[in-house]
């Protein structure tokens, strides 16, 4: 779980400082069309946890885990098709929600494959490993947008798929 953390949130930090960058100096939609893009990504993103929570408790946490980064990997790698304002704001919802999905599913799965007495270290450690990866991807960004620009967008869907294979293969079939 705490690999797969790393890893989603590598991606995230690859398209993170170019996003706005991409879309509206390279695409020239508004500032305004791209805030409000960010507000229907974080507003679905919401959306998702409390269904995600749902779907955790009633079908496991695996499965959510895996459906949300699966789904990610093709809502994250779909801003690359993005030429216009409204496609921005439905892709940035549908790749808010699919994230959102994956968050309560997998902070359930680290409880669950902890004991009571770790537990606090492993969070703290969660945060620790989702700043590393953060950081991470913002240099890999950098060189990654100065190469061809949609490829921080694949990337960052790559490394959702990468995260679902992981889980699928490592996580225990319980969970």
């Amino acid at each position: 779980v705490l690999v797969a953390r790393f890893v989603n949130v590598l991606g995230n930090g690859i398209v993170y400082p170019y996003f706005t960058i991409h879309f509206y100096r390279t695409l020239s939609i508004p500032f305004s069309v791209v805030g409000t893009a960010l507000l229907a990504n974080n507003l679905a993103l919401a959306a998702g946890t409390l269904v995600g929570g749902v779907l955790a408790d009633r079908y496991g946490r695996k499965p959510v885990m895996v459906g949300s980064m699966a789904a990610s990997a093709v809502t994250l790698s779909g801003y690359a098709l993005v030429t216009t304002g409204p496609t921005l704001v439905v892709a940035a919802a549908a790749a808010g929600f699919a994230g959102g999905l994956y968050t309560p599913a997998s902070q359930a799965a680290l409880a669950d494959l902890t004991d009571s007495a770790a537990r606090d270290r492993v969070f703290g450690l969660l945060k620790v490993v989702s700043n590393g990866g953060f950081g991470a991807g913002f240099v890999a960004g950098g060189v990654l947008y100065g190469v061809a620009r949609t490829t921080v967008f694949v990337a960052d869907g790559a490394t959702s798929g990468l995260v679902a294979i992981l889980l699928a293969l490592a996580l225990p079939r319980t969970l």
